[in-house]
């Protein structure tokens, strides 16, 4: 079942467009000035954002830009056919990357939670990674993202960009293999954490060795975070290792902000989407799951 109030997109393109994250990125020759007249740079470029004038990062002559409306073609020339809809277009860091999500087939149900397959489609314009589709779930009960870490089956994919129309289809279709391929082991696992129960104590020793998993001395910062996960628990008498596991996941995506603010770097790519793999891998490891 869909949201009402959710905005679904046939293809990456309408939904860059719909966001208004269709502008154009130009390479630009770099120069350097202590006196007149300024030097160039030799095989520096910046990347500037020509809708703001603003550099985004400086890459060398090989550098290929890949625009944004072109960035996921690969996915939009097999989307109808593999149910894949796009519902969420975002900028991080001013648009040195801009990630697109989608929601590939149907939703599955965990105990209250109503679980939705995701591709988060990035593509960055500092020269720090390629295209990229990174696979995750959305928990659309609390509006979270749960990451994981397979030891056979990658999690995440660079893609090749390309204008040629059969290595399109030949990259679409070796993502959504990847990604299916990835969900139905990740689903299987998911299954047996709904089935697995702790007690509080064991709750605690499992998120102390998620936090801080080398085992060091505890800053004030990992230390609230253990607090705050396991006051989630505390008046429960059994807790399931799917509760542990999600409720990492909606501390880390609803409690933590930078500077008062949403932080969709550090949640989704960074050290907050660090945690959640590993509280995954912990669980795996720790219940031989």
């Amino acid at each position: 079942m869909k949201n009402s109030n959710e905005k679904l997109f046939a293809t990456s393109k309408d939904a860059i467009e719909y966001y208004g994250l269709d502008y154009k990125i130009e390479k630009w020759p770099v120069f350097a000035q202590l006196n007149s007249p300024p030097v160039e740079i030799p095989d520096k470029y910046a990347t500037m954002r020509l809708d703001t004038i603003k550099p985004l990062g400086v890459v060398g002559s090989v550098y290929t830009v890949v625009q944004n409306i072109d960035a996921f073609d690969f996915i939009d020339t097999i989307a109808a056919e593999c149910s894949v809809l796009f519902n969420l277009v975002k900028e991080i860091d001013d648009g040195r990357m801009m990630v697109v999500k989608a929601q590939l087939g149907d939703e599955i149900g965990i105990q209250k939670d109503t679980l939705r397959k995701t591709l988060l489609l990035t593509n960055s314009h500092d020269g720090s990674s390629k295209v990229r589709v990174q696979f995750n779930i959305e928990n659309k009960s609390n509006n979270t993202l749960l990451s994981f870490s397979l030891p056979n089956i990658a999690a995440s994919l660079d893609v090749k960009h390309t204008t040629n129309m059969g290595e399109k289809l030949t990259e679409g279709k070796r993502t959504i293999t990847s990604a299916h391929a990835a969900f139905k082991q990740v689903f299987d696992i998911f299954h047996k954490m709904d089935k697995l129960d702790l007690i509080l104590a064991d709750v605690v020793t499992l998120v102390h060795r998620i936090i801080n998993p080398k085992n060091k001395k505890l800053t004030p910062q990992k230390q609230k975070m253990i607090n705050a996960i396991v006051v989630f628990f505390n008046s429960k008498n059994t807790i399931s290792l799917w509760e542990v596991y999600t409720s990492i996941a909606e501390y880390i995506d609803t409690k933590t902000k930078k500077n008062g603010k949403d932080n969709i770097n550090y949640k989704w790519f960074g050290g907050g989407n660090a945690v959640k793999e590993e509280s995954f891998s912990q669980i795996v490891k720790t219940y031989n799951l």
